[in-house]
């Protein structure tokens, strides 16, 4: 089974001893079983649609044909590589 986890992410900036420091909280919002309907572009326009605090969420995406816990291995590469897109891309 293909399936889409969908999380919201906040991303704070705060110094520390005159060094710009990132951490990124994620927060679980829904699954998705993926097939011809429920593409990531359907996805997304629902979470437009259903959440009015998400006008035009910016969407990142992770794909692996491996199995194995996502909140213990993925989820905090996936946080870390984010973080550092977004710190190269300010």
């Amino acid at each position: 089974m293909r399936s889409t986890l969908v999380y919201q992410c906040s991303l704070s900036i705060f110094e520390k001893h005159d060094e710009k420091r990132r951490s990124i909280k994620t927060e679980f919002l829904a699954g998705w079983e993926r097939n011809f309907v429920n593409t990531y572009e359907s996805i997304k326009s629902e979470l437009i649609w259903n959440r009015t605090v998400l006008p035009n969420p910016a969407v990142y995406g992770i794909e692996t044909e491996l199995r194995f816990p996502i909140e213990e291995t993925l989820l905090p590469i996936a946080k870390r590589r984010l973080v550092k897109y977004l710190a190269a891309a300010a």
